[in-house]
């Protein structure tokens, strides 16, 4: 009776060693087999949650996300949507996704079979220095399959810049996203950027993430959030975020209706030049909505706002009897400012895009003002990305692609 435990012992011993030994010859067959190049190892988020981080724009959660997709991994088994995630996180420089991608497209499994783009992702991914990717590159030219290297990332730096957190880049990242500027254009990804930097503080950002709620692109439309966000720059003295915040309490969009919280927030922006907002402002003040009623303040504010081109505002004078004419443009002036526009003077861009947004001494061309005011404001200057993103709220998808192209066809033509 006192051997039976350790014959007992032995038994079990020898069958968790039988098991074990199992075991280890099943991971060493499943460790050949060719789905698992894509196994990675990570913590256990849901999916929820990662599905929430991922939509956010983050790039590690958008490859895990994709990983767990290819693997059936608490979601349906879904190649097609694991490929949509690892290019997400790929376009953002993720190493992991770009070699997860261009393995999906060297096997054609949930996206066409396609060697070249397996390839370019390859490269992508080695020149960061992923090895798993230099070996497949490293195969790939054995056999043959040989591709030119892709062009390189117009956007390198500022992507990096970006993804440390500088709120600039991130700014400037969803503005090439928004524009199909350099890289595919995406309305998500721009929102995924303008968000990263929205959430730092970056008054410029919050105004675009504002913008974006409100004309539903890239997200669903939300009045309320678009307030919320245009509030976050206006009291940082954005302009722009002042004007508009202005029009929703006048209007009651997203927020309350509130005609003197909305005489507030305009005269902001007027007290800064703001066009819109002097017009806006004048009507109150002619109907005595939120503010007392003064016919001459009306008239003072649609004055400043006509000068600036505004046309209901220079209809209302008329309606007044108070127009005075604007001094005429000279039929040469759209050509002066042209040749001070091709040596890359801001000051001409937004010049000339004032023009055709008016139809002053040029036929009116509002795709063809946003042109202008993209290339000035693309490279910093504040006064025309206001102007660009008044007339954002007017343009429609099609005429901001048009715009963007008839841009970098402008970019181009410096080069030469």
């Amino acid at each position: 009776m006192k051997q039976f435990p350790v014959v007992l012992l032995l038994f079990v011993l020898i069958v968790v060693g039988a098991g074990c030994a199992s075991n280890r010859a099943a991971d060493s067959a499943s460790a050949s087999r060719p789905e698992d190049k894509y196994r990675v190892t990570y913590a256990a988020p849901t999916a929820e949650q990662l599905q929430a981080k991922a939509t956010s724009g983050d790039a590690g959660s958008q490859f895990k996300l994709g990983s767990m997709y290819l693997e059936g991994d608490g979601v349906p088994k879904d190649s097609g949507e694991a490929a949509r995630w690892f290019k997400k996180a790929a376009e953002q420089g993720h190493t992991d996704a770009e070699y997860r991608l261009g393995l999906l497209y060297e096997a054609g499994t949930g996206v066409p079979l396609n060697k070249e783009e397996a390839h370019t992702w390859f490269w992508k991914a080695a020149a960061e220095g992923q090895a798993d990717a230099k070996a497949e590159l490293d195969r790939m030219n054995a056999r043959g399959e040989q591709f030119p290297p892709p062009k390189q990332d117009s956007h390198k730096a500022e992507r990096q810049l970006a993804a440390l957190g500088e709120t600039v880049a991130q700014f400037n990242m969803g503005v090439y996203y928004s524009n199909g500027d350099g890289v595919p254009r995406d309305k998500a990804q721009a929102v995924a950027w303008f968000r990263k930097a929205a959430d730092q503080g970056a008054p410029r950002a919050q105004c675009q993430l504002g913008l974006t709620y409100l004309k539903g692109e890239g997200v669903p439309m939300d009045e309320a959030e678009a307030a919320r966000w245009f509030r976050k720059a206006a009291v940082q003295g954005v302009g722009v975020a002042e004007e508009i915040l202005g029009r929703c309490y006048e209007d009651g969009r997203g927020v309350p209706q509130d005609k003197a919280e909305a005489a507030r927030w305009l005269r902001k922006a007027a007290e800064q030049g703001n066009a819109g907002a002097q017009a806006h402002l004048g009507l109150l003040y002619l109907r005595g909505d939120g503010v007392p009623k003064d016919q001459v303040e009306a008239q003072r504010l649609f004055q400043q706002a006509a000068d600036q081109g505004i046309e209901f505002a220079r209809h209302e004078l008329e309606q007044l009897g108070q127009t005075e004419s604007e001094p005429a443009r000279l039929p040469g002036e759209a050509t002066r400012l042209l040749g001070l526009a091709a040596e890359n003077r801001t000051d001409a861009q937004n010049e000339l895009g004032l023009l055709y947004e008016k139809g002053q001494g040029v036929r009116k061309d509002l795709t063809e003002a946003y042109k202008w005011f993209t290339l000035a404001a693309d490279q910093g200057d504040m006064t025309a990305w206001e102007n660009r993103s008044r007339l954002w709220l007017i343009v429609d998808g099609e005429q901001i692609t048009e715009a963007n192209r008839r841009a970098e066809a402008f970019r181009s033509s410096l080069k030469r």
